[in-house]
């Protein structure tokens, strides 16, 4: 009677007490319910223990630390008296039916409100019924776990998987991703669509990545062999996870651009594009450019061409045309006082002529020698080069009582001969076609990055905007030969130039008071400020 007087002293005050083994004294029995209480205590989950009226009996200290409520608020109360919600919900229905059917039961989930949460806590329960030594019910025990975090994880998880799904839906691309083992994992609709597998070829749960491989295999698409080897050596080649890049064309011709980007923990994500058009474009940009190509090949050969014949007829040109000069010059030395005054005309018109033409052959062999040279290109002091064009112009400059007032002048990179009788014809233009006033010319400079712009401007008579790109022409001239005397040929001189050291040359003009030539040249690493 004392044993089961103490047993059920020791049941009052620790529901969750270990059953008393046999042999087992009154001591050991109080030190097993100790050791049960102080791990209910220190155990991250809480215990709980239920009458057979189904009211809370017993709640260990643990409650408190994770929902904020202690045992005293939950003690005598049925579990539908704190259920944060509407406890006519079938899972809350079933449970109870357990309950009352004394069943045990795992992982039954429902909210609980938490003080100064905006939102309930969600807790998970599991229990099973106890029986006195009678065999009589006398409630439930079990364990309690906050899983709030987890159940808003999942929650989140959930409303990033459905964002992300409907993102991926709507992408022009297709998307797969695979994991570790080569199953696909993510995909959209796209993907099928793009590669050309059946709506219904991939499960809820994806598909492994040989699969695919297997029914392209079947299909054709890696030509003739043996199905089963092409996809080992495929998956073989995938499971180096390295990133690739690559076009494929379905037999409808439609071009696809495949970009696949290993993943940290092995997988691919990889995206499907339509670049047809693009491909298209490149093809016919890659034929256009081959053909730019051979047109210029063919340009520079006929240029090439060109300047040689131009220089080689010239020069065979000169010695005949000396000869025709010499003999008019003869006759007209030696037989103008026999002659009469038609005869004496018609032979000052040769020697006219003889002399114009050697002046025009001349001209063109200066053409033709712009570019020849293998002169290096190197700084040239503009500066300089237009002093010493002043100098070779002086007895012109004299003559027409010109003023050239040349400004602070850049160091450019360049050949210096070429630039020198490019700012002399330039000077020699601007004091040529001079208007009634002395003519003045001025040279200037601006930078602009890595290209100076020079200008050479006047007060002549000015170039209709009409001819302004006409005036550049070779043989083009705009006015009468006895008005204003030369070739024709050396503003085309300067336009070869000035092209050649990689710059433009235009001419800015009314037509009435002046004009400005400007051409731009790249700067020299030695320039001055």
């Amino acid at each position: 009677m004392t044993s089961r007087a103490n047993s059920q002293r020791l049941q009052a005050e620790s529901p969750l007490q270990a059953p008393q083994a046999c042999g087992e004294t009154e001591t050991g029995a109080s030190s097993s319910n100790e050791r049960l209480r102080d791990i209910a205590e220190a155990a991250s989950d809480w215990f709980w223990e239920m009458g057979p009226d189904l009211r809370l009996t017993y709640l260990s200290e643990r409650i408190r630390d994770v929902l904020g409520l202690g045992p005293e608020f939950f003690i005598g109360k049925r579990r539908d008296q704190y259920l944060d919600g509407n406890s006519d919900t079938a899972g809350f229905q079933a449970h109870l039916d357990d309950l009352r059917n004394r069943r045990p039961f795992r992982n039954f989930v429902f909210p609980i409100e938490k003080p100064g949460a905006d939102e309930p806590a969600i807790v998970q329960i599991s229990g099973k019924p106890f029986y006195d030594q009678d065999g009589n019910f006398a409630g439930y025990r079990g364990t309690g776990t906050d899983i709030t975090s987890l159940v808003r994880s999942e929650r989140k998880l959930e409303r990033t998987s459905a964002l992300l799904r409907t993102t991926l839906e709507y992408m022009n691309h297709g998307i797969s991703v695979t994991d570790a083992e080569l199953n696909l994992a993510l995909w959209n609709d796209q993907f099928l669509e793009l590669l050309e597998f059946p709506t219904d070829f991939v499960g809820p749960n994806g598909r492994p990545f040989a699969d695919f491989i297997r029914y392209n295999a079947e299909r054709g698409e890696y030509g003739p062999g043996d199905v089963e080897e092409q996809v080992r050596e495929r998956v073989e080649l995938a499971k180096r996870f390295e990133p690739h890049r690559f076009q494929r064309t379905r037999p409808d011709g439609v071009v696809l651009e495949i970009i696949g980007v290993p993943l940290p923990g092995g997988g691919f994500v990889t995206t499907y594009t339509d670049v047809t058009e693009r491909a298209r474009y490149q093809a016919q940009l890659r034929e256009q450019t081959e053909k730019m190509a051979e047109l210029v090949e063919d340009l520079k050969r006929s240029n090439s061409e060109l300047e040689q014949f131009a220089y080689v007829a010239s020069h065979d040109l000169q010695e005949p045309l000396r000869m025709v000069a010499s003999y008019c010059q003869l006759l007209q030395r030696r037989y103008q006082d026999q002659l009469d005054e038609d005869a004496n005309e018609f032979i000052g018109f040769a020697v006219d002529g003889a002399a114009r033409m050697q002046q025009l052959i001349n001209a063109l062999l200066g053409y033709s020698r712009v570019g020849r040279s293998d002169r290096p290109r190197r700084s040239v002091d503009l500066q300089e080069a237009a002093e010493l064009a002043c100098r070779d112009l002086q007895k012109a400059i004299e003559d027409a009582g010109a003023k050239v007032e040349i400004d602070d002048l850049p160091a450019v990179c360049g050949d210096g001969v070429e630039l020198r009788q490019l700012l002399q014809n330039l000077i020699a233009n601007a004091i040529k076609f001079r208007a009634d006033d002395p003519p003045v010319v001025l040279l200037s400079a601006s930078r602009d990055g890595e290209r100076w712009t020079i200008a050479v401007a006047d007060n002549g008579i000015g170039i209709a905007p009409e001819y302004a790109e006409r005036i550049f022409l070779i043989f083009q001239r705009l006015h009468a030969r006895d008005a204003y005397p030369g070739t024709g040929i050396g503003l085309s001189v300067c336009k070869k130039i000035v092209e050649r050291h990689g710059g433009e040359l235009r001419v800015e003009s009314d037509g009435k008071s002046g004009s400005t030539f400007l051409f731009t040249l790249p700067a020299s690493s030695e320039a001055r400020p």
